[in-house]
């Protein structure tokens, strides 16, 4: 759950397949093996697409050089990395279509991700 985050805003990576036209912007909180997955997928079927997570890397279980790799993989391919984000994420926008999430980064700096929908894949242990 995302504070502020309309429900009917919100996929999981089972409700994601139920879409019946592509989001023009899809932000993905989760950057493991399914977020992945479903940011790659999405990408190839013309939705912009925002990949965010905790960690300070994509694959944070994957040796760091193969992590290294697959995200400059994944930037070729026009997909935008936020890693490093506090554990909470917002929306900022409440309600409205156009909404964003607000993301803030230990770093003490922040960003807005603009989206049309968002998904939150749950890394299987």
């Amino acid at each position: 759950e995302i504070p502020g985050l309309p429900a009917e805003r919100l996929l999981t990576n089972s409700s994601l397949f139920d879409l019946s036209t592509t989001p023009q912007h899809l932000a993905i909180i989760g950057a493991g093996a399914i977020g992945l997955e479903m940011a790659c997928a999405f990408r190839r079927l013309g939705s912009r697409v925002s990949l965010i997570d905790l960690a300070d890397r994509v694959l944070p279980i994957a040796v760091p050089d193969a992590s290294a790799t697959v995200a400059a993989a994944l930037a070729q391919q026009g997909i935008t990395i936020r890693l490093g984000a506090l554990s909470s994420v917002t929306c900022a926008g409440k309600a409205r279509p156009g909404a964003t999430l607000a993301q803030t980064f230990r770093s003490a700096s922040s960003a807005i991700v603009p989206s049309s929908r968002s998904i939150v894949v749950f890394q299987r242990a």
